[in-house]
């Protein structure tokens, strides 16, 4: 049962006036107007406004009390976390040539909302040097789908920009199958750039197909002889209609990786082979689902004809932003030459995690020196001797404190940390500081360069910010201590590794975590003393549709966490760090909808809630995610399906089950779904079906 402590004195301001107001007849009985307009009962009340004060500050020390003890253990507020996300800036020309004159931007520079009179502004800073690249095309080819697999055809670059050819974008006969793709291959990385296509075609040869439906998509390669797609969305501008019309196509590229492709030399023996090894864009014929026949999308009877293109540009680049600003080479003030000085900072919070690596740092400047020199953060003194040039940095106040003096038992004073010498300056070479739900704003709301940038010529973000938060409050750190007194920086339990991954001073935010600890088998190859952390990365729109690879973390990402945990662990635990087993469920839905109610709607409706019902963040009946090794079954389905508007009966509920791509209603339906101890489940594609009852 938890201990509450009682408020030390819990009288109001009425109570003390009428403890006052009796005592009157006692003290003066000659006073007889005890009314409010009174000028005594003012003073009375005066009285005892001036107490109830006292009172609160008193009632406060318990709290003081609490504070101490957390400081005692090391224990502090978490700071603020600063929001992130990408902006986009648009150049003031295309660039299509590698000619001098190519811009880049900075890191640290500073974007923001706009200012007004009454409201100040959000500002964010780019997190890294971005160098823009000019495109510089290598290579355009064909795939074509035969029964020997995937095989490609070679097309002459300089036929192609003096639009000459006649050559056809899916080249499998007589119709264009899935699978079959134009590539344009880069000798340089264009991750994260702006890239515009200009295409000269047949008009009109591509026949079957619904021009504002057509049956493809954009992909990029990544690196690991796969390939990611452009979100739809990150499709600027598009007048190709279906490759069946001359224009343009600008989209913003994902992250990009190099790729062999190795021409085969269909129908040209000749011909010798080669292996193109490049950065490569694609249109790919791809495969029509239920939802597409829903939107009227065909498949190409003939394929579209290539005429030629003109050089492929840039347009702007994407890049990753923090809600920070920065700060460079605040001077501190002077040393006095006494030990346990303290300094701070202009502005606060800082940045947690704080960015060693960006030149965040102490720097110590003695007169007549030609060097600074360069002073070290600690979280405590502990280990410190006379001579190491150590500090320690509260985030969230910005104090720099400087190492104390201390007597020790023999009588003799022992310094814990070097002191500048008297009359030395203290430079802060840099830090960033901001962070909080402030920093949570809109699309398009940063759209305001703080310097200007040759050849920019604006800057939005096209996405909402996330991740901004306030300080801990007290109360938050409250409810959080007897976790941190159970494991004091030690991780013993699953629960103990569990709760010490989320902390903000691993440097990562983890989507979910989860911690087994499971028997010693030699035929599994598992070790006595294993620990299993299972992680999800982070994602800051978990509503709909994820993938595997929306939640895989990155090898950094682990690598930081096993560091924090390494020094947490006991000797013999042996930590291995992995990901989840995904299982995609689809699902197929018959229901009996309302009599005219619209089935778009309903259709729609069901998939949201299936989406958010089967999700490894924020799915299952508690909202924390589907529970690792729990097997579903057509009953979890009609339990999670019974409120939504437009379903007055569900007659039938069928299962299919995938392991490592999206499940589709085309395999045998399961009874149930069952996981292994480390598997959750993600939503592959749902249909919905109407009968009447």
């Amino acid at each position: 049962m938890a201990l509450n402590a009682p408020p030390l004195d819990d009288r109001k301001f009425q109570q003390i006036v009428d403890e006052a107001k009796k005592r009157i007849p006692h003290f003066t009985p000659e006073w007889t107007d005890h009314n409010v307009s009174d000028p005594g009962i003012t003073l009375v009340e005066l009285f005892a406004w001036m107490v109830e004060l006292i009172l609160y500050r008193m009632n406060q020390v318990p709290d003081l009390h609490y504070v101490k003890f957390m400081e005692m253990f090391g224990v502090g507020l978490n700071p603020p976390q600063a929001a992130r996300t990408a902006l986009t800036f648009w150049f003031s020309k295309a660039l299509a040539e590698p000619t001098g004159g190519v811009p880049s931007i900075a890191a640290y520079t500073a974007v923001s909302t706009v200012q007004t009179e009454t409201v100040e502004p959000v500002i964010f800073t780019t997190d890294d040097l971005f160098e823009v690249q000019v495109p510089v095309l290598r290579a355009c080819i064909t795939s074509v789908t035969t029964d020997k697999g995937t095989q490609y055809v070679d097309y002459t670059l300089d036929t192609l920009h003096k639009k000459l050819a006649r050559v056809p974008v899916f080249a499998s006969t007589p119709t264009p199958k899935i699978g079959d793709a134009l590539y344009w291959g880069f000798s340089n990385d264009l991750s994260f750039h702006l890239v515009c296509l200009t295409l000269t075609v047949e008009p009109n040869a591509g026949f079957g197909i619904n021009n504002k439906q057509p049956p493809y998509e954009w992909q990029v390669s990544n690196g690991n002889d796969g390939w990611e797609p452009i979100n739809p969305t990150d499709i600027e501008f598009n007048e190709i209609k279906g490759l069946n019309d001359n224009g343009r196509i600008q989209f913003h590229l994902p992250q990009m990786g190099r790729q062999k492709i190795k021409i085969t030399n269909v129908g040209n023996a000749t011909q010798p082979e080669k292996v193109y090894d490049l950065y490569w864009v694609r249109v790919r014929v791809r495969d029509i689902s239920s939802d597409d026949l829903a939107l009227k999308m065909t498949s190409y009877t003939k394929s579209p004809l290539l005429l030629g293109f003109d050089a492929p540009a840039v347009l702007g680049c994407t890049i990753q932003a923090t809600h920070a600003a920065v700060k460079k080479d605040e001077n501190l003030g002077e040393s006095d030459g006494s030990p346990g000085q303290r300094f701070f900072l202009q502005f606060t919070p800082l940045l947690a995690p704080r960015l060693q690596d960006k030149g965040e740092r102490l720097l110590v400047r003695v007169n007549g020196v030609d060097q600074d020199e360069d002073w070290h953060e600690v979280t405590d003194f502990g280990d410190s001797c006379e001579d190491s040039p150590d500090y320690m940095l509260d985030s969230v106040t910005g104090e720099l404190r400087l190492g104390p003096a201390i007597r020790q038992r023999d009588g003799a004073i022992r310094r814990y940390g070097r002191v500048p010498a008297r009359g030395a300056q203290l430079i802060f070479h840099s830090y960033r500081y901001g962070g909080g739900i402030i920093g949570n704003v809109k699309q398009g709301e940063l759209n305001t360069l703080k310097t200007a940038i040759p050849y920019v010529k604006q800057v939005r973000n096209r996405h909402s910010a996330t991740g901004g938060l306030d300080q801990q409050t007290l109360e938050a750190a409250k409810l959080e201590m007897p976790r941190r007194l159970r494991t004091i920086e030690r991780a013993v339990t699953a629960e103990d590794f569990e709760f010490l991954a989320q902390q903000p001073e691993v440097g990562v935010h983890f989507g979910r975590v989860k911690c087994f600890q499971p028997k010693s088998d030699a035929a599994e190859n598992i070790a006595p003393g294993t620990v299993e952390l299972l992680l999800m990365a982070h994602v800051p729109d978990a509503q709909g549709q994820l993938t595997g690879a929306q939640l895989q973390t990155s090898a950094e990402d682990k690598a930081k966490l096993r560091n924090f945990l390494d020094q947490r662990r006991l000797l013999t635990t042996r930590l291995v760090i992995a990901e989840p087993s995904y299982h995609y469920a689809s699902v197929l839905v018959t229901i009996h909808p309302p009599i005219g109610m619209n089935q778009n709607e309903v259709r729609k409706s069901i998939r949201r809630q299936l989406y958010h019902f089967l999700n490894p963040l924020i799915g299952g009946f508690d909202g924390l995610g589907w529970p690792f090794g729990r097997k579903l079954q057509p009953q979890d389905i009609y339990r999670c399906l019974q409120d939504i508007e437009g379903v007055q009966a569900i007659t039938d509920v069928k299962l299919f089950e995938a392991s490592s791509i999206p499940a589709d209603l085309d395999q045998e339906a399961v009874s149930e779904i069952l996981l292994p101890r480390h598997g959750v489940i993600l939503s592959g594609q749902h249909d919905v079906s109407f009968v009447l009852l």
